[in-house]
């Protein structure tokens, strides 16, 4: 490494992460969710059972070997739930749902 320097880098600060913005969701609240007239209304109810393991924070391979089903059905199942929620991924479901 001739003729080069090396950059040195100053020590950034110590800092405490961030406090947690939500509250620990109440306990049913899944169940309360998935009973709503206007998300029962919109998805059929193999998606219903997707939606609910979803919910629970299960990958799509825990799904998909629970429900006897292929990862790629889960991940149409998903896909379809999302569209008809408006949603684009597990996150956005979960925010929408809870706010609602």
């Amino acid at each position: 490494m001739r003729g080069r320097r090396r950059k040195v880098v100053p020590e950034l600060p110590k800092t405490e992460p961030a406090p947690a913005e939500t509250a620990p969701l109440p306990e049913g609240w899944i169940d309360r969710v998935c009973e709503k007239p206007e998300i029962a209304a919109l998805i059929s109810n193999r998606e219903m059972e997707v939606l609910h393991k979803l919910l629970e924070g299960k990958s799509r391979k825990q799904i998909a070997e629970e429900l006897f089903v292929t990862e790629a059905t889960i991940r149409k199942h998903s896909t379809s739930i999302y569209a008809k929620l408006d949603v684009h991924n597990r996150t956005e479901l979960v925010y929408k749902l809870t706010k609602q």
